[in-house]
């Protein structure tokens, strides 16, 4: 995870941010917690991703799912 919204996945290049959250940056007490939680949720499980566009950082915006749940409601 780079923070608490935004990840590689490992056969994609470009970074995936994730559609429908605003995690706090990472530089604060709340982003250190939103990627931590996020890093446990989805770290080293299998995601789907459908993107829905790319943002002005040239990162992917998707809506991704681990089994069938919309990570972003997680």
């Amino acid at each position: 995870m780079a923070d608490g919204d935004t990840f590689q996945l490992a056969n994609y290049a470009q970074r995936i941010r994730i559609w429908g959250i605003d995690a706090p940056e990472r530089n604060t007490v709340s982003g250190q917690q939103a990627h931590v939680f996020a890093d446990r949720l989805i770290l080293g499980e299998s995601l789907s991703c459908q993107k829905k566009d790319t943002d002005r950082y040239n990162r992917t915006v998707a809506q991704c799912f681990l089994q069938r749940q919309d990570i972003a409601k997680l």
